[in-house]
């Protein structure tokens, strides 16, 4: 570890470690999302979001329509597909370890990011699965 000098700020802490608790969650896809594939077979994610209020009557009263869409790439495209409701986050990182021929670590690491961003932009849920005790 290198010695910081007076005055310095120390390193970063490197992120959390990732436990398989943490990857036993199930994504699941919510309602208010759509999924449209294009020509070269990725998904354009639709996501509407409902106005309330005095701003979601003068909305509806204009048919205005509050959706944003976003693109997917080839990883991103594949991850979604995975999203059945029934697949925890650690099945899904093994599937696409396979897929991509990539380190586990690497991919995990991107499914985390990318579960993170999904669902900041409210396009993805996670359900803990139910104990078999």
């Amino acid at each position: 570890m290198a010695k910081s000098r007076k005055g310095e700020q120390p390193a970063a802490r490197s992120p959390r470690e990732i436990t398989d608790e943490m990857l036993a969650v199930i994504p699941i896809r919510p309602e208010n999302v759509e999924a449209r594939e294009d020509s070269q077979g990725m998904l354009h994610l639709r996501v509407t979001m409902e106005q309330k209020g005095l701003t979601g009557r003068i909305a509806k009263w204009l048919r205005y329509d509050y959706s944003r869409t976003y693109e997917l790439d080839e990883f991103g495209t594949f991850f979604y597909r995975q999203v059945d409701g029934k697949a925890s986050l650690k099945t899904i990182i093994r599937r696409m370890v396979k897929q991509f021929d990539k380190p586990y670590k690497e991919v995990e690491y991107a499914v985390v990011l990318f579960t993170k961003t999904l669902m900041m932009k409210n396009m993805l849920v996670l359900e803990m699965p139910t104990s078999q005790d």
